[in-house]
């Protein structure tokens, strides 16, 4: 009996599927972290959770014309607007998460000698009609995640310790430091994080202060 039920459940629900582009958003950062396409919104959903816990899926577009054409899209707007995806391709074969070693080294085998992109750069007409493209893209233009959803997202994430103790290697952070070296903040971007430096935040940080400031005085008396 319970068989069949399920039977007819799962059958209710595959009548009802439609293809989805969807993205999993940091939960703590609210950083787009991820682009992909699904039939199956639940079962990706929970796939995603058992191994990425500190992700959320948000729905991106529904029904797209082109599920292919249409995630391709996506990734490029992301990454053009400075998105860092974890997608490790352009988009439209369902790839996800990092590349295992037999995978990359099957890659540099095939790439060893191509140097077709070596020192490449794109031709002012080349970039002028990128900009074309993608002028007048307003996807998540000033988007701002209501009170009510950051609270459900706050709620959902107490006690995640994912990343908890997790340190980047040197490599890492020497990329990270070179990519970062030498960008200047617009006095739009310096006023939005001065804004977003919330009232319980500076509590936290002053009584962080407070107590190193204490500690160092009983220390000191000691």
């Amino acid at each position: 009996m319970w068989r069949s039920l399920r039977l007819l459940k799962l059958k209710a629900l595959l009548t009802q599927v439609k293809y989805m582009i969807y993205g999993l958003v940091n939960a703590d950062t609210l950083e787009l972290q991820y682009i992909g396409q699904t039939i199956r919104p639940n079962i990706r959903r929970n796939a995603h959770l058992r191994k990425y816990p500190n992700l959320r899926m948000v729905v991106l577009e529904r029904d797209p014309i082109s599920n292919d054409k249409g995630e391709r899209q996506w990734i490029k707007n992301a990454k053009t607007l400075g998105a860092l995806l974890m997608n490790k391709t352009n988009g439209g074969n369902g790839s996800f998460g990092p590349m295992s070693d037999e995978t990359k080294a099957k890659m540099s085998a095939l790439l060893i000698g191509n140097k077709r992109n070596l020192n490449h750069t794109h031709s002012a007409e080349h970039k002028a009609k990128i900009s074309a493209a993608l002028m007048g893209n307003k996807n998540s233009l000033n988007y701002v995640p209501s009170p009510e959803l950051r609270a459900n997202r706050s709620a959902i994430m107490i006690g995640n310790t994912i990343n908890v103790g997790r340190k980047r290697s040197k490599a890492t952070r020497a990329k990270v430091s070179a990519a970062l070296k030498g960008r200047v903040k617009s006095e739009e971007t310096r006023a939005k994080l001065k804004a977003t430096w919330t009232l319980s935040r500076k509590a936290t940080h002053v009584k962080r202060i407070t107590g190193n400031h204490y500690r160092r005085n009983a220390s000191h008396g000691a």
